[in-house]
């Protein structure tokens, strides 16, 4: 990683709670009961996919601002939203911390999931 890279990582991290952004928490999957299995299905699929490409991501953050998003890849500074239930316009009206990109995937097993890299 280079010093340009580890700013923006330490960047993205300033934009989530203390509790959440310690190392105990980066690259952990957390797990959701409140949330149907498809949606935690896919969470998981996201989340193993970015580990694979060696991103550093975090599940289930709660930002400063006090909104929360499924994960976060601090490593490109992107949130993936799985929806399953939720329109692709209650996540776009969330109140995410603005240097972030979005990506919104649907908890449908048949599709592929993609995630940047």
């Amino acid at each position: 990683m280079n010093q340009k890279q580890i700013l923006e990582t330490r960047r993205f991290l300033n934009e989530v709670r203390s509790s959440n952004r310690s190392g105990s928490h980066v690259n952990c999957f957390r797990y959701f009961p409140n949330n149907s299995d498809e949606h935690e299905d896919t969470k998981f699929k996201v989340f193993k996919l970015l580990r694979k490409l060696n991103h550093n991501v975090l599940v289930e953050p709660i930002f400063n601002n006090g909104s929360r998003c499924d994960i976060l890849d601090i490593s490109l500074g992107v949130i993936y939203e799985v929806i399953h239930s939720e329109k692709e316009t209650e996540v776009k009206n969330k109140n995410y911390p603005s240097c972030f990109g979005i990506v919104i995937i649907k908890s449908n097993k048949s599709e592929k999931i993609e995630v940047l890299e």
